[in-house]
């Protein structure tokens, strides 16, 4: 029979399932390390250590116990008067009974040394003291005077000397025409000033000074976010129904994208600041060794006069400053003195001291009187003195020199020069 008409055709089948997610893209770089965390503060400095002890004190003094006669050529003195009393003085064995010409070095320093010698009256011509080192003949100091002097002449010879321990000097005298050496006033001596012991030992090194705190945290990385993973792929297509009647459905949806990557891991904290230790405190300093000696000179001329009133100083006075009230004052005066007339005058003076102030005439007296005579006009000796003072301050000492009513005859020689050398002394 007839074909009949092809029937509808069947309704579409339904669509597949979704395709499956894509891969999760790759994890986003690390982000840079944030930035070092600024250096803490510098720790405190360490405190100073102590400062070395002061130095010890290095002195010797001696003088003669009976006139050296027979002085002509170049003769050493002998020096045998030791008492241990503010006189004569030896610290540290620098002189013995047994070589009693020398004085010997107890320690290597700057060493004042000097010699007094007062050589008697009667005979006319030049006179010359020197001190020499070690025997060698090495001249380190000398005085002398003119000749036509037969008056008592004072010879004054000093000097700042580096010595090494060991060490010794001798007082040589020497005269034109056969002369003695009293024992009154001539002296021998040396020292170390304030401050010339051994160096003190050095402080212990100051405390280390805190750590610094420590540094702010660095800023937190800032990494990149990962990229977007790919599209997952299509799902495959569902299979083709089985032929009906052709229906009218609607074609599947797509399938959905894949999800978006995860985002690359935050960048790792930067390190932390290290604040620098403090630096180390300085070393302590080590004791004073500077000498403290000074001297003045004063070159105008003054007429003298037989009183104890007229002040022969002009200008600023002789002043030193002592470390500590057990200290003493070395005191070295010497007037150079011009005769005026062919007669007998014998000039006399004395030293005065102030503290705090200005010294005149009417200030504590300290040391000895001390002279010079004269017979003839231009006639030239020179006038010393030398001793220890203790004042027991450490406010300014002020000195001057002034003429003495124990002057006699017709005073009216002039000054020619007045010299004073104030040395520091003890511990």
């Amino acid at each position: 029979g007839i074909t009949g008409p092809t029937g509808v055709t069947g309704a579409t089948g339904i669509t597949g399932p979704t395709g499956a997610t894509g891969e999760t893209g790759p994890t986003g770089m690390t982000g840079e390390t944030g930035l070092t965390g600024p250096t803490g503060a510098t720790g405190d400095t360490g405190a100073t250590g102590p400062t070395g002890p002061a130095g010890q004190d290095v002195s010797v003094r001696v003088m003669k116990n009976a006139d050296q006669t027979g002085i002509t050529t170049e003769t050493v003195l002998s020096w045998p008067k030791m008492n241990g009393d503010a006189e004569t003085f030896d610290t540290n064995s620098q002189w013995s009974s047994g070589a009693n010409t020398r004085l010997t070095a107890a320690a290597t320093a700057k060493h004042y040394i000097y010699c007094q010698a007062n050589f008697n009256t009667g005979a006319t011509g030049w006179k010359k003291i020197q001190i020499k080192l070690n025997g060698t003949g090495t001249v380190i100091a000398h005085a002398e005077e003119d000749g036509g002097n037969s008056s008592l002449s004072a010879l004054f010879a000093s000097t700042l000397y580096q010595l090494t321990t060991g060490d010794y000097v001798e007082c040589f005298a020497s005269a034109e025409a056969s002369n003695s050496v009293a024992a009154v006033d001539s002296a021998f001596g040396m020292f170390v000033s304030a401050g010339g012991g051994p160096t003190g030992a050095t402080g212990p090194t100051g405390m280390t000074g805190p750590a610094g705190e420590t540094g702010a945290t660095g800023a937190t990385g800032a990494g990149t976010t990962g990229a977007t993973g790919a599209t997952g792929m299509a799902g495959l297509a569902g299979e083709t129904g089985a032929t009906g009647a052709t229906g009218a459905g609607t074609t599947g949806a797509t399938g959905a994208t894949g999800l978006t990557g995860p985002a690359g891991q935050t960048g790792a904290t930067g390190a932390t600041g290290v604040g620098t230790t403090g630096a180390t405190g300085p070393t302590g300093a080590t004791g004073p060794s500077v000498p403290n000696a000074v001297t003045f000179t004063d070159a105008t001329t003054e007429t003298l006069a037989d009183n104890s009133t007229t002040d022969l100083w002009d200008g600023g006075q002789p002043t030193i400053t002592l470390g500590a009230t057990s200290r003493k004052v070395l005191v070295a005066v010497s007037v150079k003195v011009n005769g005026s007339a062919a007669d007998d005058e014998q000039d006399v003076f004395q030293v005065y001291r102030a503290i705090g102030g200005a010294a005149a005439c009417t200030s504590t007296a300290v040391g000895p009187t001390f002279s010079a005579f004269t017979t003839t006009a231009n006639e030239k000796p020179t006038a010393s003195v030398t001793f220890l003072d203790a004042p027991a301050s450490t406010s300014a000492l002020n000195y001057t020199v002034c003429t003495s009513a124990d002057s006699s005859g017709t005073v009216n020689n002039t000054t020619l020069e007045i010299r004073v050398t104030l040395i520091e002394v003890g511990p």
